[in-house]
This record gives C-alpha cells, sequence and structure tokens, in this order.
C-alpha cells in the first residue's frame, strides 16, 4: 500500500483539499473526547478507568512539565488520563505540521468557514491564538506574529493588515475573570481588538424562575398566570416588604467578565457577530429588559449598528416577558436559534434589513398564525379550507427537503377568486417580511404540525428543512 505524501497532497487544487479538511471537522489528531452527539444519544456512559499500566518516564516528564502550563484548558478531561497523556504527545508537534498549517490557510481564505473561527486566549502568560474542536478540547495554538507569518502571509498576496483577519472570535464563557481582564488588555495595547469578528458570552448560573416564567401562549400558562396572581392579592404586602429590591437585584449585571468586555466593544471595529448563551444575559444584552437597572453596562447604539448576526442558545424561550424585539439591532441580517424549549415566531419582531432565520435542536416551534388570518380573509372555517382550497403540490421542488413523511401542499388558485388570491399571498408576506431564507434543523415539535411559507423562498429552496419528523406537512402559498 503506497504512503501518503504530504507533498503531492498540497500540489492539489485547493477546492479538493478543502473537501478534504472539511471532513476533518477540525480534528487535527487521534487525542480527542467522545463526540457530545454520541454521548446524549447513548444509554450508558463509560467511562475510562484507571491506567492499568506503568507511566514511561517520558510521559512522567510531560505531565510534570507540560501539564501545567494547559492544566487551564485540560482539566475539564481529568476524567481520561490517558486522552491527556496521548494530547501531551501531540503538543509537541501539531502545530508545526503542514497540512494543519494547509489547513487554517485554507480556513481563513473561506473566511473561517471551513472548520470554524479561532480565538483569542491567555495561555503560558501570553496571548495566543488558538483553535478548539468541537470537543472544547484546544487543538493548536499560536502567537500573532506566527499565525501572521505562517497562515495569513502565506494565504495571501497583499501586505498583511490586522483588518484583514475577520475569523477570530473571543469566547469569555470558557474563560475566567481575571483571564478575560488580561486578554482586553493586551489586546489594547497591541491595537488588536480590531481582529475580533465574534463575541461570545455565557452564563453559569441558571435563571431564577419568576412569576411568568411558564411557557407562553398555553393554557397551562394563563392557568398558571392567574394562580400566581390570585396568590399575590390574597398575601399582605408586608410579608414581603424587600420584594421589589429583591426583583431589581435580579437584574443587576455583575459579571465582571462581561461588563469588562461591554466596556471594550466599541473599540472591537471588525466586530459583526455576537453569541450569547442563557436567558439572562439574553434579556439584559439583547432584548434590552432591564438596561436602565445597569447603567454604563449594556452594548451601545454604535455596537449595535456593526452586528449583522446574532446566535442564541439554551434558554427556555425568547419571548418569555413579552415581545423580542430585534428592532434595536438596525444592519441585523441573521438570527441563529440553538437548543431553545419554546418559539413563538409571532411574539418576534425583527428589524427592516432582516434576511435569515435559522432554528435548530428546537423543542417545539409555534409558526406564524398566517392561517387564522387567511380563514378570516375568506370567509371560512379551517374544515372546509382544508378541503376544498388545498391540493397537493407535485412539483420538482418537493424533493429536495428529503422528508418522505412530510406533504407538500399548495392554495388551488382555479378553486378561489384571483384577487383573494393575491390577499392571501399578501398574508404570507406580511407575517414573514424582509426574510428570504429560513432554515429548520432538529425540531421536535411544530404547533399543529404544519407550516406556510411563501411560494417564491420555497421555489428557489431559500426553504430548508432538516430531520423534523414532526412536520407533516408544509402549505406553499
Amino acid at each position: 500500500m503506497p504512503s501518503f505524501n504530504p507533498v503531492r497532497f498540497l500540489d492539489l487544487p485547493i477546492d479538493i483539499r478543502k473537501e478534504v479538511y472539511f471532513h476533518l471537522d477540525g480534528d487535527f489528531c487521534g487525542a480527542h473526547p467522545c463526540p457530545i452527539d454520541v454521548l446524549y444519544s447513548s444509554n450508558t456512559v463509560e467511562l475510562p478507568g484507571t491506567p492499568g499500566y506503568k507511566r514511561s518516564k517520558r510521559s512522567k516528564k510531560l505531565l510534570k512539565y507540560m501539564y501545567p502550563v494547559f492544566a487551564s484548558h485540560l482539566s475539564i478531561f481529568e476524567y481520561s488520563p490517558p486522552l491527556i497523556e496521548e494530547w501531551l504527545e501531540y503538543a509537541f508537534w501539531l502545530r508545526y505540521d503542514c497540512l494543519v498549517l494547509d489547513c487554517l490557510k485554507v480556513n481563513h481564505l473561506y473566511d473561517g468557514s471551513l472548520i470554524g473561527a479561532l480565538e483569542w486566549t491567555y495561555l503560558d502568560n501570553e496571548l495566543r491564538l488558538a483553535y478548539f474542536n468541537k470537543a472544547s478540547m484546544l487543538e493548536v495554538w499560536y502567537t500573532f506574529k506566527e499565525y501572521k507569518k505562517w497562515v495569513i502571509e502565506s494565504a495571501a498576496c497583499y501586505e498583511f493588515d490586522s483588518n484583514y483577519v475577520s475569523n477570530i472570535k473571543f469566547d469569555i464563557e470558557n474563560l475566567t475573570p481575571q483571564t478575560v481582564y488580561k486578554c482586553l488588555s493586551v489586546l489594547e495595547k497591541k491595537d488588536l481588538l480590531s481582529t475580533l469578528r465574534e463575541l461570545q458570552f455565557g452564563q453559569d448560573e441558571e435563571v431564577r424562575e419568576e412569576d411568568d416564567d411558564d411557557e407562553a401562549g398555553s393554557d397551562q400558562y394563563a392557568k398558571s398566570k392567574s394562580t400566581v396572581i390570585r396568590k399575590k392579592r390574597a398575601s399582605p404586602r408586608s410579608s414581603h416588604p424587600d420584594a421589589d429590591r429583591v426583583k431589581g437585584k435580579q437584574k443587576q449585571l455583575t459579571n465582571m467578565s462581561v461588563t469588562s468586555t461591554i466596556k471594550m466593544m466599541e473599540l472591537m471595529k471588525s466586530l459583526r457577530k455576537i453569541t450569547v448563551r442563557g436567558e439572562k444575559l439574553y434579556e439584559l444584552l439583547i432584548n434590552f429588559h432591564g438596561f436602565r437597572d445597569n447603567p454604563g453596562k449594556t452594548i451601545s447604539y454604535i455596537v449595535k449598528r456593526r452586528i449583522n448576526e446574532i446566535q442564541l442558545s439554551r434558554m427556555e424561550q425568547i419571548s418569555r416577558t413579552g415581545l423580542a424585539d430585534f428592532t434595536r439591532w438596525d444592519n441585523l441580517q441573521a438570527v441563529i436559534l440553538s437548543r431553545i424549549a419554546y418559539v413563538d415566531l409571532n411574539n418576534i419582531v425583527f428589524p427592516k434589513n432582516f434576511k435569515s432565520l435559522t432554528m435548530k435542536r428546537v423543542d417545539k416551534i409555534k409558526w406564524w398564525n398566517i392561517e387564522e388570518s387567511i380563514l378570516k380573509e375568506l370567509k371560512l372555517d379551517k374544515k372546509i379550507f382544508r378541503k376544498l382550497y388545498i391540493r397537493e403540490d407535485k412539483s420538482r421542488f418537493t424533493k429536495f427537503l428529503n422528508l418522505c413523511q412530510t406533504k407538500i401542499k399548495e392554495l388551488d388558485k382555479s378553486e378561489i377568486d384571483q384577487i383573494k388570491y393575491f390577499r392571501c399571498q399578501a398574508l404570507v408576506w406580511h407575517s414573514f417580511g424582509t426574510l428570504n431564507h429560513i432554515k429548520l434543523q432538529n425540531i421536535s415539535e411544530v404547533r399543529n404540525n404544519n407550516i406556510i411559507v411563501p411560494r417564491a423562498l420555497f421555489d428557489s429552496k431559500r426553504v430548508e428543512i432538516f430531520q423534523c419528523e414532526k412536520i407533516s406537512e408544509v402549505l406553499v402559498i
């Protein structure tokens, strides 16, 4: 069997190399933990036992001298000592590997869309650019000078400038407040804040349940809320003299990592994306509920105008306190909702330039109330409407969904007045607004098991549905 020739591989066209690196998915070596998705889908979790072998002198030296340097990034994998030992073996040379450097070069040319963004972090008492795989394990790291020389300058012919680095993020969730402060100070001192394209905020504490924390839009929500209101009216105000003060404290932003990062955001002139994990931070930073209680600790108008993408994850719902209002983000074009329990699209308001909505791993979605508006326009009940005016769509565009259990249906033009048909189309576009791309992935439940989408988006394949078994019907108008 012929051996792999890296020189011949690097001579291949960039498109071929890109496909190879895409399938690597950011795993550059054999030392990586079990994927998180496998742990969630498996009924049992097999933990490695104590090593049944005697460590070599080399392994002992690695653990003694190298492990303390990377302890802050490797401590979460201490459940598997062999994994750490194997990783330390790779740590010596992997960052110099020609294929790894070429992968980073191609990733830079494709603006970080190949394997993801690199992160600023603090390692060995120095600011570093690091790449973490999807299991949050450190793969490679470089000083800014090394990254400039080995990746940027070899990937482009123009003279290097920090403004060309557009695939770097700063994840404060995985850093201590002291480390965040150090990183920001060094970035400001070296004039590197403009290299940041994405900021990632996160919270460790659970969101406190309040009176209106039940699922909005459901009957149980209305009943539970009315019960809470009756209890509050029945109890004397004197029994909770500090209720208002405690409620105000819950709105206070006390996380030092978040506040110190917010103060520096105006200097991050290349910042285009904000990722937020947790409902409390979302309400304060994105939806601006309670911002008056945090003067000087909220995102300024200048920064909001720079942002064109927001990603939200790990929360119950984004419209718990009323509307999820994104209109303050003037140039926002894309929103990604990931791992959210409940999404009511009727309670979300997007800005005028909004283009793309992605929802993945959402437990339940309530679609726009388009059908109710159409029934009101046609003055029909739901049963007659579905029997007379809807037929199955046999167009060639039904195949791209790749969902055998989903029926594609359309409003029958021959059974409806043309003016009313155009009015129905207008009602659909009134809900969608300027949205021209929507993606649904791994959705557990959709209310009524059907959705309504515009024909223009569906025919141009700008409605993407993947692994949504509960969506039994797509009505195209």
